[in-house]
């Protein structure tokens, strides 16, 4: 500590600044050495003039470095372009060569030329060119290369100055790297960046909460580049800002599983070449809305793109023509065309589809639409139709299946789901049965910790789709144990021990209203694709419990809203 003190003591003597430390600054000010070169201005035979060239000075000290132009300049050339600088001894520092006149010659150091000259952040102190000294040292020579500037001006979308923007300068090659140089614009909107070495650059602008690069489009939103000469003065670097638009909308699309997966891209119109241009071929999106943002005023058109099994088209929107800061919205709605069949009205072939669609989950062959729209021919009704749907093998199928793995976690072995299917078949079991025994059973009772408890838990979970709390779980296990064991479902044998009758209560919470109402829910969401009115779940819930989910089930199928809906799923001619 007490040699960074010595050094920065150093530093105040050098500049003239340590009228009054004493003694103590006199001691520090000992361990001090002289470091001296030439520097010339351009090429090597045109030395700097008196007082041309400032030297300043960083010191590295506890893992950062302190100093540079911002602090006072501790020498300046002579007359022949010699300097002579006083420094701490061991002391890792570098020297910056600050040009003071009225031509255009760029700042170098000891380790870089140009704007790069010396990055604070990230140079080491053992890195070539940072000086440590013991002792004088002379032939620290420096050429300061002659650069030029940009300039322009600085506009809204209107023509007016856009005072308070920041003007920043990239390297081309290495924007990533961060700015290079900055300056505040003047308050009529002009800007001038001096002294800038000769290469290539980019120009970006930041104010108002955007940034924007020069030149930057929406067909070219990273800008154009200027590239600058030895001694050039780029004019003409004139922006006319543009705040940031947006697009986003909804995604609709009622029958869409996991295995559905779409994604936008975006295009803008080339007022140049007449043409739609892709500009962001692939926004994938995850959710059932999208939002792009950071667009300028352009006009653009949205694409829907689906991938997946079903028969989806693909969607473009109108022309969008967004206006500065503007944000718009465009939503869609996908949607399926209904197999084709010839002779079948385009309404049944939808309805048909629909069905297919929702008990099967599979699109129908043109031979399956043709056989069904024979039946709508000679007389059979909607609900009859819907009904073989439900009573196929291919459906109690997808229900075994189902039930297997969302509720016992697994898939079915080929015995369990013949047997299911055979119990179908002779009529001791429903479809909607088939869940209610695999609440009941030991497998799912094991699986939720076998445990009276926990296994109530599970069923609430499973049925209702809610925790139980610790008083309904308690009540059920009391209740199940004073039920009269004479009520037992024989199906199921050893589905009680000491009196605790799983069927029995998953049979009173499955015929609960709660329950029902949270299946005539689901209906209303899987069929008809709307949240219902309370009026309506109330109404069907009710039914539930006097008829069964298989008959409100066909009460929505052979609904007039189902049979209309399926033509605006399944739009076609």
């Amino acid at each position: 500590m007490k040699r960074i003190l010595a050094g920065i003591s150093v530093l105040l003597v050098a500049a003239g600044l340590v009228v009054g430390l004493g003694p103590a600054a006199s001691a520090q000010a000992a361990d001090t050495s002289v470091i001296s070169g030439h520097v010339d201005l351009g090429t090597a035979d045109h030395p700097a003039g008196a007082g041309e060239v400032g030297v300043s000075l960083w010191y590295y000290a506890e893992s950062s470095w302190y100093g540079g132009s911002d602090w006072p300049v501790i020498g300046t050339t002579d007359a022949s372009g010699n300097y002579s600088v006083t420094v701490a001894n061991g002391v890792p520092l570098v020297l910056e060569f600050v040009y003071q006149g009225s031509a255009s010659f760029v700042d170098t150091s000891t380790v870089g030329s140009g704007l790069a000259r010396f990055q604070r952040y990230g140079t080491s102190p053992t890195a070539a060119g940072v000086l440590t000294v013991a002792a004088d040292r002379a032939g620290i020579d420096a050429t300061l290369a002659l650069g030029g500037s940009i300039s322009g001006t600085v506009a809204d979308q209107s023509g007016n100055p856009a005072p308070g923007v920041q003007v920043l300068l990239y390297d081309a090659s290495d924007v990533d790297h961060g700015w290079l140089f900055w300056k505040n614009e003047n308050s009529d909107g002009s800007y001038t960046l001096p002294r800038v070495p000769a290469g290539t650059y980019r120009v970006k602008f930041s104010g108002y909460g955007f940034e924007q690069w020069l030149g930057s489009t929406a067909l070219n939103p990273d800008g154009v580049e200027i590239s600058l000469t030895a001694g050039q003065n780029s004019t003409g670097a004139n922006a006319r800002l543009s705040r940031p638009g947006t697009i986003s909308g909804s995604i609709t699309c009622a029958p869409c599983t996991s295995a559905d997966s779409y994604s936008l891209s975006v295009d803008t119109f080339d007022t140049k070449a007449k043409t739609w241009v892709t500009i962001d071929p692939a926004l994938t999106m995850s959710s059932g809305s999208y939002s792009i943002t950071q667009l300028f005023p352009a006009k653009y058109r949205v694409n829907l793109l689906y991938s997946g099994s079903r028969a989806f088209s693909n969607k473009t929107s109108p022309t969008l023509d967004l206006k500065d800061g503007q944000s718009l919205t465009q939503p869609f709605v996908l949607t399926e065309s209904p197999v084709s069949a010839p002779g079948v009205s385009a309404p049944v072939r939808a309805f048909v589809t629909a069905l297919y669609q929702d008990f099967l989950n599979r699109r129908p062959g043109e031979s399956e639409v043709v056989f069904w729209g024979h039946r709508f021919a000679v007389g059979d009704s909607r609900g009859s139709v819907a009904s073989a749907f439900a009573g196929s093998d291919e459906y109690r199928l997808i229900r075994i299946d189902n039930a297997y793995n969302s509720i016992l976690d697994r898939g079915p072995d080929p015995s369990g789901r013949a047997f299911w299917l055979d119990a179908m078949h002779r009529g001791t079991v429903t479809t909607d049965d088939i869940e209610k025994s695999f609440y009941a059973s030991e497998e799912f009772y094991n699986r939720n910790g076998a445990n009276q408890y926990q296994w109530v838990g599970g069923v609430y979970q499973a049925i209702l789709g809610r925790t139980a709390t610790f008083t309904e779980e308690e009540f059920w296990v009391q209740a199940s144990i004073k039920h009269d064991l004479s009520n037992l479902d024989l199906v199921h044998p050893g589905s009680w021990q000491t009196g605790f009758n799983r069927d029995w209560i998953v049979a009173q919470i499955y015929n609960s209203l709660e329950a029902a109402r949270s299946r005539v829910s689901l209906m209303y969401q899987h069929y008809l694709g709307r949240v219902p009115d309370e009026m309506g779940v109330q109404f069907w819930a009710d039914y539930d419990l006097r008829a069964g989910d298989a008959a409100v089930r066909s009460g929505f199928t052979n609904s007039d809203e189902y049979y209309s809906l399926a033509s605006t799923r399944f739009p076609g001619s």
